[in-house]
C-alpha cells in the first residue's frame, strides 16, 4: 500500500532530525561559555603543548618523555586537531564540545543500527552532561562511542558468518576496534569482553567462530600484557570501597552517579524522568502484548520489542556502579563513571514509549518524539545557564589574569576557594593549567609528574610516582594544588608567578605580602609576581 510503502522512509527522516536536534542542543552550552567546567581539561591541553614542545626540539626534547604505546592516548589526537583547528585559547573546549556530538552522535548511530527509539535516545543525549565530563575524563568519555562501534561489530549479523572468508572482514573490524577501546582508555576493555562472551552464548555461536574472534583479539591481548607491568607502585595503592551496594541503591548516590554535575534540582529531575521513561516503557509493553489475542497478533518488528543485547549490556554497567570500589588505586570514581553509560544503553534497549501495537511512527510515536526534544531542551537551557553563571561569577578575573603572565613562568596555582555554587565537582583547582597552555613554562603540579600521562619528564621532580622516586626530596611543599593553606614562605622560591583564586580576605592576605607584585586585581581570580 502506498502509506505504508512511505513509512519507512518517514521514519528514516524522522531518525535524522532527532539526531541533527539532539547534536544541537548539546552544544548548546559551548556557545555560551569560553571556559567550560571540565577539571582535568586543562592539563589536558597542557599536555598537548608539551607534546608540541617536545617534537620541536630543543630544552623541552631533553626535559620530557612521550609515551605513545600505552593506552588511553586516542583523546590527544582530539584534543591536537582542535589545538591546531582553532588554536590553544580554544582547543579545550572545541575538543571538549566535539568529544560529546561523538558521545551523543555514537550513541544515536548505535540506536539506528538496531532499530531502537529515536525518540529515547534522544532523551538518553542528557546522560552525556554527567560528571565524567565535568571532572574532564575525557579518554573515559571517548570510549563510550568507541565500545557502541565494538557492540555493532560484535552483534551485526545473523549467524556464524565469520566462519567463511567474506568474515575476515568482520574479524579485522574487531580487532581494529579492540586497539581503539585500548586507545580511548583500558578500562572499556573490562565491558566490551562481559560483551564477548554474553554475543557468544546468547546466540549459540559455533566453536571455530568464537575461536577466531578470540584471535583477532590476541594483538590487544599483547599490548595489555606488555603495558601493565609497566604500572607505577602508586598503582598498588589501598582501594577504596565507599557505601555498600545497598545504600548506593537507596540514597541520593545515585542521581550523583547518573548525573552529578550541576548544583541544584535540574539532575534529580531528570533522574526521575529517565527511570520513568523507562518503567512506562517496558510497563506499555508489557500490557501491549497481553492485550493482543492471538487471532489479531501480529509480529513485533526489532523497533517494538527490547533489545536483550542492549538491556544485559546496560545492566551490567549500572551494576558495576552499584558495586565496583569508589576508588581503586589512583582511579577516581571508578564505580559511578559507569552509571551513565549504563542508563543510556538501556533507554535504547527499551521498547519504544507506546502500545506493541501501534505503528511505529503514528501520532502517539510524534508526540513521544517532541516530549524527548522538549526535555532535552529545558536539560541544556538550564545547564547552558548555569555553565553561564559559572564563568560571569566564579572565574571572574581569570583571563584577565592569564593575560598579565609573561611567556615561560614559572606558575604556581592555589585555589583557596575550592567548592563552586554552581558545579559539584571541583571545577577550579586545575584552571591555573591554562598558564601553560596559552604561555608555557613549568606548573607546581602538571600531568607531566604522573607517569601514566602521555609526556612526562625524564627525570621526576618529586616522589610519588615510581620507586625510583621514592627517595627524592620534596622542593616544594606537595599539594598545593589539593591543599593551598599549606604554603610555606620558602616555596616562593622555586616560582616566578603566583595564581591565586579566592575572595576579598585570601587576595588582601597575598597583596600583603611584601614578596608578591600583583599583576592583575579583577574578580576572584589574581596574578602575582614574585619577587
Amino acid at each position: 500500500m502506498p502509506s505504508s510503502a512511505k513509512s519507512p522512509a518517514v521514519g528514516a527522516r524522522a531518525r535524522w532530525l532527532l539526531a541533527v536536534v539532539s547534536l544541537a542542543a548539546v552544544a548548546l552550552p559551548f556557545v555560551l561559555v569560553r571556559v567550560p567546567p571540565s577539571t582535568d581539561l586543562a592539563q589536558q591541553v597542557a599536555q598537548v603543548r608539551l607534546l608540541g614542545d617536545v617534537l620541536a626540539g630543543g630544552d623541552a626534547a631533553a626535559t620530557y618523555r612521550v609515551d605513545w604505546l600505552a593506552p588511553n592516548r586516542l583523546s590527544y589526537a582530539l584534543l591536537g586537531a582542535s589545538w591546531l583547528a582553532v588554536g590553544p585559547e580554544h582547543a579545550g573546549r572545541v575538543a571538549l564540545l566535539v568529544l560529546v556530538l561523538v558521545w551523543v552522535g555514537g550513541l544515536h548511530a548505535l540506536a539506528a543500527s538496531r532499530g531502537r527509539s529515536a525518540a529515547a535516545t534522544t532523551l538518553a543525549s542528557v546522560l552525556v552532561f554527567h560528571h565524567a565530563l565535568y571532572w574532564g575524563y575525557y579518554g573515559f568519555l571517548l570510549g563510550f562511542p568507541c565500545f557502541a562501534l565494538w557492540l555493532h561489530l560484535l552483534t551485526a549479523g545473523s549467524g556464524d558468518e565469520d566462519s567463511a572468508p567474506a568474515g575476515s572482514a568482520r574479524l579485522a573490524a574487531l580487532a581494529g576496534t579492540s586497539l581503539l577501546l585500548y586507545a580511548a582508555h583500558v578500562l572499556w576493555l573490562g565491558p566490551a569482553l562481559v560483551a564477548f562472551g554474553l554475543d557468544a552464548w546468547r546466540r549459540r555461536r559455533a566453536l571455530r567462530t568464537v575461536a577466531l574472534r578470540v584471535l583477532s583479539l590476541l594483538p590487544i591481548a599483547a599490548l595489555v600484557a606488555l603495558w601493565y607491568p609497566t604500572l607505577p607502585a602508586r598503582f598498588g595503592a589501598a582501594t577504596v570501597w565507599g557505601p555498600t551496594p545497598w545504600q548506593r541503591a537507596t540514597s541520593p548516590w545515585l542521581v550523583d552517579a547518573a548525573f552529578g554535575g550541576l548544583r541544584g534540582p535540574l539532575e534529580g529531575v531528570f533522574f526521575i524522568v529517565v527511570v520513568s521513561w523507562l518503567v512506562a516503557a517496558f510497563a506499555l509493553w508489557a500490557l501491549g502484548r497481553r492485550s493482543v489475542t492471538d487471532a489479531a497478533k501480529t509480529v513485533e518488528t526489532p523497533a517494538q520489542s527490547v533489545d536483550p543485547m542492549l538491556i544485559a549490556v546496560g545492566a551490567l554497567l549500572v551494576a558495576f556502579a552499584l558495586v565496583l570500589p569508589a576508588r581503586y588505586s589512583l582511579v577516581l570514581h571508578f564505580d559511578s563513571r559507569w552509571m551513565a553509560p549504563g542508563l543510556a544503553l538501556l533507554l535504547l534497549a527499551a521498547p519504544p514509549l507506546r502500545p506493541a501495537s501501534e505503528p511505529p511512527f503514528g501520532a502517539r510515536g510524534s508526540v513521544t518524539a517532541l516530549l524527548a526534544v522538549a526535555l532535552l531542551g529545558v536539560f541544556v537551557v538550564v545547564t547552558g545557564a548555569g555553565w553561564f553563571v559559572f564563568e560571569r561569577a566564579e572565574l571572574a578575573g581569570f583571563e584577565d589574569a592569564l593575560s598579565a603572565l609573561p611567556d615561560e613562568p614559572r606558575l604556581l596555582g592555589l585555589d583557596h576557594q575550592r567548592t563552586s555554587a554552581v558545579v559539584e565537582a571541583a571545577p577550579f583547582y586545575q584552571l591555573f593549567a591554562y598558564g601553560q597552555v596559552l604561555r608555557g613554562g613549568t606548573l607546581n603540579f602538571s600531568f607531566a609528574d604522573l607517569a601514566t600521562s602521555l609526556v612526562t619528564y625524564r627525570e621526576p621532580r618529586m616522589p610519588g610516582y615510581s620507586p625510583a622516586t621514592q627517595d627524592l626530596p620534596w622542593r616544594w611543599t606537595p599539594g598545593l594544588e589539593w591543599h593551598p593553606e599549606r604554603l610555606r614562605s620558602a616555596d616562593l622560591e622555586h616560582f616566578s608567578h603566583v595564581l591565586v583564586h579566592g575572595g576579598e580576605e585570601v587576595q588582601q592576605r597575598f597583596a600583603a605580602n611584601p614578596r608578591l607584585e600583583p599583576l592583575s586585581t579583577v574578580g576572584t581570580w589574581h596574578l602575582y609576581a614574585v619577587e
